[in-house]
């Protein structure tokens, strides 16, 4: 609940966080009205689990993957992260 209350948060970037987990992700709706960036990288902890989170994002236009190995299924949830989230850009490169 650290973002509770924050409005005009446009961008964030999780790098190289090796504490963060799924959970965290999902309280990224907090932020869902004003956040339009969002970097997920090197965070060693996160699944597709955690990712399916984003979907929530509606006003999310760019979403930067990568550096994520407990993804095992990288093509599926950037197809579904793809065709849930229209509005946005998605890469997730390895």
């Amino acid at each position: 609940e650290h973002l509770k209350g924050c409005k005009h948060i446009s961008k964030i970037i999780l790098h190289e966080c090796p504490l963060l987990e799924n959970e965290a992700l999902k309280e990224l709706r907090y932020v869902s009205e004003s956040l339009l960036f969002l970097q997920v990288s090197r965070c060693a902890e996160i699944t597709e689990v955690g990712l399916l989170h984003l979907i929530n994002l509606k006003k999310l236009r760019t979403l930067i993957l990568f550096g994520l190995p407990y993804i095992k299924e990288r093509v599926k949830i950037l197809d579904t992260l793809t065709n849930d989230m229209k509005q946005c850009k998605v890469t997730f490169d390895e």
